[in-house]
């Protein structure tokens, strides 16, 4: 088994083992399924079944932030912010320097997980403090982990810190941990990110190439890249093709009807261009006298992959739906944009334009 792994893991820390690495990769995949397919439980109650859960895959450049992160073996938080970060310490006896690693990576995965068992889980599954390490394993929107330790001789007692990053940060105020449903059968089920097949349970994500800075779709701006680009447009016409196939949940009337001949969206440099013009601004309001649909969102810790921002944003958007419901008629009525919970970045997202 492992040999396979090395062919495919080449990652350049050579004090993790690819027999780590699986043991790190198959917990998390493992729980994730359990927890997909309702078979785990908090305090109180049976949790999920839950829908759209992904599996993880392996990143270096993860684990070689978290390689980077454990230095030291402190808790500083500060530095690549952007990701889920899960910490744990492990003391050795007076003056020994050598660790049972693979025995620790077990009891911290342990823990982490755990941390769920002896915790409530709000109805709604949102984020609470109690659940910090658990939120990063279990969010359903993660895709990528990448983990590290590290030995920190000592004269006294040495310490061994085991690190787990993750591509989503599963502790944000107020995000949503999974969302109850059905868990996946077939590749139709999972209306997260496009082109998903499923896998016991679990959404499986392509492998995203890195983004390597070119522009030229729109020529250089100094902010976006041909990538950025096509991760918005392709999620935005994603989303557009899970309402016209009648796959889209509806908060009001649990599914959202079909949509005939609705058309895929082109990019445009022209609305970039006033899209950019008016974000350099960092103002959370819309422009003035421009005749045109626009969706803001904002994110105030530093350091996010573009990428992770454009679909962070254009799921948030879409999510209107699920959360706050449009009906049957499907018509956006003045009732509807002025309620509470309001819906209107959802109609420019599945606009019919």
């Amino acid at each position: 088994m492992f040999s396979a792994l090395r062919f495919l893991l080449v990652c350049p820390d050579r004090d993790n083992t690819d027999e780590m690495r699986e043991l790190y990769l198959k917990y998390h995949n493992d729980a994730r399924s359990r927890l997909a397919k309702g078979k785990e439980r908090d305090l109180n109650r049976q949790l999920g079944p839950a829908k759209n859960i992904y599996k993880l895959s392996w990143s270096c450049e993860l684990e070689k932030i978290a390689k980077e992160l454990a230095q030291g073996c402190g808790y500083d938080f500060t530095r690549h912010r952007s990701y889920g970060q899960n910490r744990e310490t492990f003391f050795g006896s007076y003056g020994v320097s050598t660790f049972d690693v693979k025995k620790h990576i077990k009891q911290a995965l342990d823990k982490w997980w755990g941390k769920v068992k002896n915790s409530y889980v709000n109805q709604d599954n949102k984020y609470d403090p109690s659940l910090f390490e658990f939120s990063n394993m279990a969010h359903y929107k993660n895709t990528e982990l990448g983990c590290a330790h590290v030995i920190c001789p000592d004269p006294s007692f040495s310490k061994l810190q085991v690190l787990c990053v993750y591509k989503r940060l599963g502790y944000m105020g107020g995000s949503i941990m999974w969302r109850n449903g059905k868990y996946c059968r077939v590749g139709s089920d999972c209306t997260i990110f496009p082109n998903s097949r499923c896998e016991n349970g679990l959404c499986v994500r392509p492998k995203e190439q890195p983004d390597s800075g070119a522009s030229q779709i729109c020529g250089s701006n100094g902010v976006m890249t041909d990538a950025v680009r096509n991760a918005f447009l392709d999620m935005h016409n994603f989303y557009r093709s899970v309402v016209a196939t009648g796959r889209a949940v509806d908060k009001i009337d649990r599914q959202a009807p079909k949509a005939a001949a609705m058309p895929k969206l082109k990019y445009s440099c022209e609305l970039e261009q006033s899209a950019t013009n008016h974000a350099g601004f960092c103002q959370f309001s819309h422009s003035q006298g421009n005749n045109v649909g626009e969706n803001l969102y904002t994110v105030y810790t530093p350091g996010f992959d573009k990428r992770v921002i454009a679909e962070m944003a254009t799921e948030g958007w879409f999510e209107e739906l699920e959360d706050y419901g449009v009906g049957r008629a499907n018509i956006l009525t003045q009732q509807l944009f002025n309620r509470p919970g309001q819906i209107g970045h959802y109609t420019q997202v599945n606009d019919f334009v």
